[in-house]
C-alpha cells in the first residue's frame, strides 16, 4: 500500500525520511574493536554486553 498525498503522487517526503533513516544506523552501528574495550565501556555506562554470533552455513 502506497501514500498518496493530495495531488495524487507517492509522497516523497516518506520516501527521503525512510532512507535518511536507514543510512543513519550505519553510523551509530561503530562499537569497540575488541571485547575488553566493549566490557570496559560498558562497565564505565552502567549496561550489558550483548554478543551476535552470525554464520553463513
Amino acid at each position: 500500500m502506497r501514500k498518496i498525498d493530495r495531488n495524487g503522487r507517492v509522497a516523497p517526503l516518506g520516501v527521503l525520511l525512510t532512507l535518511a533513516l536507514g543510512l543513519a544506523g550505519g553510523a551509530l552501528a561503530e562499537q569497540p574493536a575488541t571485547f575488553q574495550a566493549a566490557l570496559e565501556l560498558a562497565a564505565a555506562q552502567d549496561k550489558l554486553v550483548v554478543i551476535d554470533f552470525y554464520t553463513d552455513w
